[in-house]
Order: C-alpha cells, then sequence, then structure tokens
C-alpha cells in the first residue's frame, strides 16, 4: 500500500483523509475470524495523525506454523491454471499477452475505498479483469474439487467458498469462474458462477453479516484503544487464537523490529500535510 502511497504524493491529503489504511488480506482475516478455528494470525497497527495503519505479520507467538503440504499443491494448480486461462494484457496491436506471474509483485492491484459503520477504509488487493464490450469487470479465478462428501462440503465452504465470498465483497466483485478438478489435479470444466448463488448455496455454514459485524466491531474498539497514539514508531500488536477464539494484543514502543511505516512516509508526512 505505500507503494500506491509513494506514486499520488500529489493527492495524499485527500487519500490520507481516511481512519484505516491496509490491505485487503488484513480485512479478510478480520471478516473469516468468527469461523476461522484453525489459522492463528497476527495484526500489527500503529497510528499516525489520525490515521491508523495495519498489516498482517509473520509472528512465532503461536510457535512455528505448520507446513501445509495440501495449501502448497494448490498455490502451484492455480498458478499453472493461471497462466493457461489468463493473460497480463492486450497490446498496442491488440493482440493478448502471455501471463506471466513470476513473483507477487507480477500482480495488479487495485486500490479500493469504502465505509463501514462511519468508518472510513483505504486499502489495496490483487485483482484480475474480465472484458465486457468496452468495459472491465472485476472477477476473480478458484479452483474446487468436482467430488466431495457431505461433511467435506461443510468444511469446504466455511474456509475457501467464505474466503471468496470476503475477496469479492471487499471489491464489488459479482462473479467468479470456478475450475472444477478430478484427484489427478485435472480440470474438466469452468463455470462462471455469481457470487450471489455462492452465498445462497452456504447461508447455513456462515452469515454475511456475522462477518460484517466483527469487522465493524473489531475497527471500532482499536480506534477507541488507539484514540490518544500519534507514533508512526509504536506499534499494537493484535495476535488472534484460532483455537480459543480470543484475541489479545501488546505494544512495542520506540521504533522496534515490528515498526513497519517507512521513514520516508512519516517524514513527508510530517513536512506536507
Amino acid at each position: 500500500m505505500f507503494f500506491f502511497l509513494r506514486s499520488v504524493k500529489e493527492k495524499l491529503y485527500s487519500l490520507l483523509d481516511h481512519d484505516i489504511v491496509c490491505s485487503r488480506t488484513v480485512l479478510e482475516l478480520l471478516m473469516c475470524a468468527p469461523y476461522d478455528e484453525r489459522n492463528n494470525w497476527t495484526i500489527a497497527a500503529s497510528k499516525y495523525r489520525n490515521t491508523i495503519y495495519m498489516c498482517h505479520v509473520q509472528n512465532n507467538v503461536f510457535g512455528v506454523p505448520r507446513f501445509d503440504h495440501e495449501q502448497l499443491k494448490k498455490a502451484i494448480w492455480m498458478k499453472k491454471l493461471r497462466q493457461h486461462c489468463l493473460t497480463s494484457g492486450v497490446n498496442n496491436d491488440g493482440q493478448t499477452e502471455d501471463y506471466q506471474q513470476e513473483k507477487d509483485s507480477g500482480q495488479y492491484y487495485g486500490v479500493f475505498s469504502m465505509t463501514i459503520t462511519g468508518i472510513r477504509l483505504l486499502f489495496d488487493a490483487p485483482v484480475l479483469a474480465e472484458r465486457s464490450s468496452n468495459l472491465f469487470n472485476y472477477v476473480d479465478l478458484q479452483m474446487r474439487l468436482d467430488t466431495m462428501n457431505r461433511n467435506e462440503w461443510t468444511i469446504f465452504n466455511r474456509t475457501d467458498v467464505l474466503k471468496w465470498w470476503v475477496q469479492s465483497f471487499l471489491v464489488g466483485i459479482q462473479k467468479i469462474y470456478l475450475a472444477y478438478y478430478d484427484s489427478k489435479a485435472i480440470v474438466h470444466r469452468i463455470k462462471p458462477t455469481m457470487i450471489r448463488e455462492l452465498y445462497e448455496e452456504c447461508k447455513n455454514n456462515w452469515s454475511a453479516n456475522v462477518c460484517a459485524n466483527f469487522l465493524a466491531r473489531f475497527l471500532d474498539a482499536i480506534i477507541k484503544l488507539m484514540a490518544n497514539v500519534d507514533s508512526a514508531s509504536l506499534v499494537y500488536m493484535f495476535d488472534y487464537d484460532a483455537k480459543n477464539g480470543i484475541i489479545s494484543y501488546k505494544v512495542a514502543e520506540d521504533r522496534n523490529q515490528h515498526s513497519f511505516i517507512p521513514d520516508w512516509f512519516s517524514d513527508y508526512v510530517q513536512r506536507n500535510i
């Protein structure tokens, strides 16, 4: 997010008229937390000049994360699927360019603004888009196993599908493409699916209101907790214990290993805003 802010310095004054600046990942973790019983996480927060900046950080407070071989396999499959299904854009001759994402920095990002219960949010998110006539609409591409038993469907709906819905809700995606694959990771069909259809399928597994209300209440609690803070170095560390459903926090003062607001940014804001 700071890369974007650096590129639009002349517009910083209006952009920083927000209560929270973060990535979609942070909002996603918070919205999924009421149903997440497996993944611990840590979010760092610093408040500077009336704006709270938040980021997801690695923290071994719960021990070293377990290596998830299944998640790694799915990530490899998804990368290969994207190479087959996506293009990077259209060149000057009107020809599509091959999709080559060797690293995260090769992903296209969008910057979004939204308000939830009066709290103004500014966040970035990786995006995909499809062209319809002369318009581009945000979409997404995901993978789903074509055959699962009832228990597997329930777990899948409370984890993967919930995550898809949250990601889509935050950036206004109405349609995603689902690639159905078999036990050998062979994709047999790709089906366009409306987000509202996914929600209807999962409304007995999770509630959108619960997710949104938890996000709003957590952000409101942080704003009140950090009401008197104004420091680019001081960091509040919020740790989520998924097993017990508990969020705790501690404070790291002065400039420390968890400080994440760049010096160039705080210096620029101090001089110009």
